[in-house]
């Protein structure tokens, strides 16, 4: 009821998988909270979490057979020392009413990698937008002032 199996898939961006063989059992799922990465909310932060691109690889921790029950242990970070951090987080974390796991099962994970290439995509341009439109509005106010009055 409280246990998972979860495992590891790797890939090189080509949308073709290695899945581990090796599967684990587990009953807690830790979630880093301060990433800075991702929106504070839980399933920004599993997704953040459970996927990682590094030299062009792609690793994501899947779950193979799912539980009944989910326990998420929310990590809040470290200090330097290895303690435990005493700064609170910058935002409030949120957590959803209904939690559908399906973007973390084995069976699902081609087309959930392919969302979250769309996402990363449509976040890149919003986020290439969004200088777009500071660079345009906010370059310099007074002159812009200036050329829209010597315009009219």
């Amino acid at each position: 009821m409280f246990n998972f199996t979860h495992t590891q898939a790797h890939s090189r961006g080509n949308g073709h998988f290695k899945i581990d063989k090796t599967l684990t059992r587990g009953s807690i799922v830790s979630v880093d909270a301060n990433d800075g990465n991702s929106p504070p909310d839980l399933v920004s932060k599993l997704s953040a979490n459970l996927s990682r691109h590094d030299e062009g690889i792609w690793t994501h921790d899947i779950i193979a057979e799912p539980s009944d029950v989910v326990i998420f242990k929310i990590d809040h970070g470290q200090n330097s020392m290895g303690g435990v951090s005493t700064k609170p987080s910058p935002e409030l974390f949120s957590f959803p009413k209904n939690l559908f796991l399906d973007r973390f099962l084995v069976k699902n994970l081609s087309l959930a990698n392919q969302k979250r290439g769309l996402e990363m995509e449509m976040v890149a341009e919003i986020g290439a937008s969004t200088k777009h439109k500071e660079l345009i509005t906010h370059f310099n106010v007074s002159s812009i002032i200036w050329y829209m009055l010597d315009s009219i």
